[in-house]
């Protein structure tokens, strides 16, 4: 099952491709925006010399598809990339920021559902056999 709905989806890469850094971003930033928020592997497998149509939808196909361990966890790529880019981005208006955070929540919950930890799946701790004397 897909992360984003299609309309999400088109939604996610209109703000990238119209109202973010990466409508102007040469190969060097784009590169750049990747390592400053650690995905710094992902940049290596989108080519530099393509649009910014294209480097947006494979970038986004990408981080979807891409998790990253952060201290004990690991996280969606897209979710990182998005929360890095809400902060720095001067370019994004409220509803934008509105919209990458709903997306970064709908990451959230997706990697939860996927790797729930042990107190979402109900695990009782033992209980210690001296509790019985």
């Amino acid at each position: 099952m897909p992360l984003l709905t299609h309309t999400e989806s088109a939604q996610l890469q209109q703000i990238l491709m119209n109202r973010t850094l990466l409508k102007t971003a040469d190969a060097e930033t784009f590169n750049n925006l990747l390592v400053n928020c650690g995905l710094s592997e992902i940049g290596g497998t989108i080519p530099s010399q393509t649009s910014a149509v294209n480097r947006v939808i494979n970038l986004v196909s990408k981080l979807s598809n891409t998790y990253v361990t952060t201290g004990t966890s690991k996280r969606l790529g897209l979710a990182i990339f998005l929360e890095y880019l809400a902060i720095i981005d001067p370019n994004l208006t409220s509803e934008d920021k509105e919209a990458l955070a709903h997306i970064i929540r709908k990451c959230e919950h997706a990697q939860q559902v996927k790797e729930p930890s042990v107190e979402n799946i109900g695990v009782q701790e033992p209980i210690e056999p001296d509790r019985f004397l």
